[in-house]
């Protein structure tokens, strides 16, 4: 009986325009947040309404992809189909890209509008920009069941590992991935894309070797500097006994 009532509930509320928006997304420490495509950063989050709340909510249906009316990332309410390419330009032109290598996980921030923008979502990640997705570990998921709960106008964070032999080609830079999470709503499903940017393999380590290595320069070459200072030192001391014997 219990699960019957809970059912017709979020059947409910799922009948209610409401959906879910993937804000931006955080990689490597220290490196900029990126932003999901067509996100709207004014804004409203704090209503359910189509106008103006949803205006940013992106839908992912795998019919329309495979019928070519949108592109692999879906569309929003008031953009339409989402331009991949042009989007991640823009993303690089304004440097608002995560630094990622392979193996990191990722941390994403969603805003739940309603009903259906639930979870669970999974994530994939396409590293050539020909819409080959291949999957992601989400280790830290959003709350719901069938991309149903009956939170509202929240936000959550949601964590995904990207695979560790990945290799980010896309984009005018040659390294950028485009990372990709939907939930099963019926009403969607909704999720978002993001880009990240792989960051060179030992750029990390590589400054603070180099740094390392400088230091231990500086500190060799003030040893070879004292080393030549004993022996002055000696000599100005056998000047001095020479000169008392006399």
């Amino acid at each position: 009986m219990f699960f019957s009532y809970t059912a017709v509930v979020l059947a409910a509320l799922a009948g209610v325009n409401a959906h879910s928006t993937f804000l931006g997304l955080t990689g490597i420490a220290g490196s900029p947040k990126s932003v999901a495509f067509k996100v709207i950063p004014d804004l409203a989050r704090n209503c359910t309404t189509p106008s103006p709340c949803q205006q940013d909510a992106t839908i992912i249906r795998q019919g329309e992809i495979s019928a070519k009316i949108v592109d692999v990332c879906g569309r929003t309410e008031l953009a339409g189909s989402i331009d991949i390419k042009a989007e991640t330009e823009k993303a690089i032109k304004a440097g608002a890209l995560a630094k990622v290598t392979g193996g990191t996980t990722v941390t994403m921030e969603v805003h739940q509008v309603n009903a259906d923008g639930a979870g669970p979502y999974i994530c994939d990640v396409d590293a050539t920009g020909n819409g080959q997705f291949v999957p992601m570990t989400v280790t830290d998921n959003i709350p719901g069941a069938n991309g149903l709960s009956t939170a509202k106008t929240e936000q959550f964070q949601m964590k995904a590992t990207l695979p560790d032999d990945i290799e980010c080609t896309n984009g005018s830079t040659r390294d950028i991935c485009i990372i990709r999470c939907r939930n099963t709503a019926q009403a969607g499903p909704f999720g978002g894309c993001i880009p990240v940017q792989q960051q060179a393999a030992g750029a990390g380590a590589g400054a603070g070797a180099g740094a390392g290595a400088g230091g231990a320069g500086a500190g060799a070459g003030g040893a070879g500097g004292a080393g030549r200072a004993a022996p002055n030192k000696g000599g100005r001391t056998n000047n001095r006994n020479n000169a008392a014997r006399q």
